[in-house]
């Protein structure tokens, strides 16, 4: 039989006082999959692609290079995004070093499904002289299977004009409860 990740509720109701012995070797094992590791991530490393044409108007963040481990999640760097495939409690964190246009303030916000997130977001501007910046954040978000998370980008520039082009940036899920 297949090891079938469970919410908590149904874990307690599966591994309850035990006074008849009736927990299985099933019920054990669906426990340790349920607690030990439902998780995902994408992400690029020494990145080199910018994403152009950024402005005021929120898109998906490009770029992302690479699925990292997972187990419970559909990570899709293709589509750069991830998929939820088990409901629960995830904490949600997103690391991005990137370069962009000069002066330029680049924001970054989570959305799941296509709909910003009440919470989830950071910003960084880039000097005059084009440095490397870091935006980052970490939330815990209730999420239920089918859900996408995706992380969106825009800018202070009007005339979508920007580009920022990610250097090292992760965005991982894992299953808190």
């Amino acid at each position: 039989m297949a090891d079938t990740i469970r919410t908590k509720a149904a874990l307690v109701a599966l591994l309850a006082d035990n006074t008849s012995g009736d927990i299985s070797p099933q019920d054990v094992r669906d426990f340790l999959v349920s607690v030990m590791g439902v998780f995902g991530s994408i992400y690029v490393k020494d990145g080199s692609t910018a994403q152009g044409s950024l402005g005021t108007t929120q898109t998906k963040m490009t770029g992302f290079a690479a699925d990292g481990p997972s187990d419970g999640t559909t990570p899709a760097h293709g589509s750069d995004q991830i998929t939820i495939d088990n409901d629960g409690t995830y904490e949600i964190s997103f690391d991005n070093s990137f370069s962009g246009t000069a002066n330029a303030e680049f924001k970054f916000h989570l959305r799941v499904d296509g709909v910003e997130a009440a919470s989830g977001a950071c910003s960084r501007k880039i000097g005059a002289g084009g440095d490397v910046g870091n935006c980052g954040f970490r939330t815990q978000l209730a999420l239920t299977a089918t859900d996408v998370v995706t992380v969106y980008i825009e800018t202070d520039n009007a005339l979508d004009g920007d580009s920022m082009t990610p250097e090292f940036a992760h965005l991982t899920v894992k299953r808190i409860g």
